[in-house]
């Protein structure tokens, strides 16, 4: 019975790549050489969920935020983070690592004063999410709520700003 033809009725128990996706917010501390500030952040987070433990994905975080450096100068910081997290998903808890190119714009203005400087850039970053995972695990695409933070720096010619973000989203994973 049945000679030399492939074997064509094995199956994978490995369920395929699928689309992820997730959309929160998020309150920030900025600090950098004499400089501190808080603000509020978006993410968005777009990829490819591999397998239920690995996921790769691009996330554009936008941070604004209100800064005092050193004493005399307030101002306003805006930010794009432009990540690409590879990333570990346990059970309840992700985390994801990787590189970053940023874009940030900067407006000083002296206290007691009306004239105000504006300076833009692009520069090398880096992220780390870490989240909470509330919802199911295991194979397949899963809808759930996340509780996450993040660190990102900026290297910015001879210093680092700092962003440290803690936050909500929904998530499709």
């Amino acid at each position: 019975e049945g000679g030399g033809g492939a074997d064509t009725s094995r199956s994978s128990n490995a369920p395929p790549a699928h689309l992820r996706f997730g959309l929160g917010v998020d309150i920030a501390a900025v600090s950098g050489p004499g400089l501190v500030g808080l603000g509020l952040g978006l993410q968005a987070r777009g990829g490819v969920q591999l397998s239920p433990w690995f996921a790769v994905y691009y996330q554009p975080p936008a941070v604004g935020a209100l800064a005092v450096r050193e004493a005399s100068t307030a101002g306003a910081i805006g930010a794009v983070f432009n990540s690409v997290n590879f990333e570990l998903d346990l059970p309840v808890f992700q985390i994801g690592v990787g590189p970053s190119r940023d874009i940030l714009w900067f407006a000083d203005c002296a206290i007691g004063s009306l004239a105000c400087g504006t300076a833009a850039g692009s520069y090398f970053g880096a992220d780390v999410r870490a989240a909470v995972m509330l919802g199911p695990h295991g194979p397949g695409s899963h809808a759930g709520f996340a509780i996450e933070a993040n660190l990102h720096p900026t290297f910015i010619e001879n210093s680092v700003l700092t962003t440290v973000t803690l936050g909500v989203a929904g998530e499709i994973y």
